[in-house]
């Protein structure tokens, strides 16, 4: 009979009914003492086989949990770029450039310096300096480019953004502080394996939720396409649009003015109260925005800088 270790762990031995045993420590039970999983078999080889094909499930399960748990975090992370987008219009490829030191906590800010773009393969310029490929392989088809000179001059741009919006970024950052995600470009909206996420990735989900929510033909222009037109509805000025939208003529910002009655008559309606003159007087001014510096205490995470190996 094989000698039993004095804590069992690791070992073989038999039973008196000569069945061969072996145990792993999985963990603890509420009352503290270790939990170990036995494996049993009609001879030793019987029982070691077992022990490989339980550690073997043990792995596959633990990597399914991983891809699964990488999955959901990949659709969050997405999720909250498409809330993004329908606050901001940002171009899709403006969108998902976006890199961490781009959001200005103190000034409340998000900042458009680059755009990531699909370009055939046999369409690149290797030595454009204001480019930078990604992965580049002359086998693909295609590739994703990061330019860091935006569509047009007024496409480089400065947004401000909400309370709300903020919070939610703010607090999406350290979701992805606390998982094991790489980043190592710290981006804003990274893809699960830690690169940008592709264009048409982004347009293939957004349609999917916008599907689930019984809304069809929805492309990343439509959230664009629909922040601008409810600036519009809001009365906002037409130069304020074009700047959040990033256009570089305002005849571009035109294309959202859709007619609609209810608004040029309330527009015409506000000519009335000029008649009365007292109205004139008691005019409100305009003192202009205050400063925005709800969040600039907060010092957001580096995900450049290789994660610290000590034991917390």
């Amino acid at each position: 009979m094989a000698k039993r270790r004095s804590n069992g762990e690791g070992s073989y031995w038999q039973l008196p009914d000569r069945t061969w045993v072996h145990q792993i420590t999985i963990g603890r039970k509420e009352d503290g003492t270790l939990q170990r999983k036995s494996l049993k078999g009609r001879t030793k080889a019987i029982c070691k086989e077992r022990k490989e094909e339980w550690l073997a499930q043990q792995e596959a399960a633990q990597k399914q949990a991983e891809a699964a748990q990488k999955e959901t975090a990949n659709r969050e992370t997405q999720r909250i770029a498409i809330l993004t987008d329908l606050f901001v219009g940002y171009r899709v490829g403006e969108l998902l450039a976006l890199e961490i030191s781009d959001l200005d906590l103190e000034r409340q800010t998000l900042t458009v310096n680059k755009n990531l773009i699909r370009v055939p393969t046999e369409a690149l310029s290797l030595n454009n300096p204001n480019i930078r490929i990604l992965n580049y392989d002359p086998n693909k088809k295609i590739h994703l480019i990061v330019q860091s000179t935006p569509k047009t001059r007024s496409s480089n741009r400065e947004t401000f953004i909400s309370d709300g919006l903020c919070e939610l970024l703010v607090r999406h950052i350290f979701t992805m502080a606390q998982s094991s995600w790489p980043n190592p470009d710290n981006l804003l909206f990274p893809s699960k394996t830690g690169t940008y996420i592709d264009p048409k990735s982004f347009e293939i989900r957004l349609k999917a939720v916008s599907q689930r929510c019984g809304i069809r033909k929805v492309n990343p222009h439509a959230l664009r396409h629909t922040l601008a037109t409810r600036l519009v509805e809001e009365k906002v000025p037409l130069n304020i649009v074009q700047g959040i939208l990033g256009h570089s003529s305002i005849e571009t910002t035109r294309k959202y003015l859709h007619k609609n009655e209810d608004i040029e008559r309330e527009a015409i309606g506000t000519m009335s109260g000029y008649l009365d003159t007292a109205k004139l007087v008691t005019a409100p001014t305009l003192n202009g925005a205050k400063k925005r510096n709800k969040f600039a205490a907060i010092t957001l995470p580096d995900f450049s800088q290789p994660p610290s190996t000590e034991q917390k």
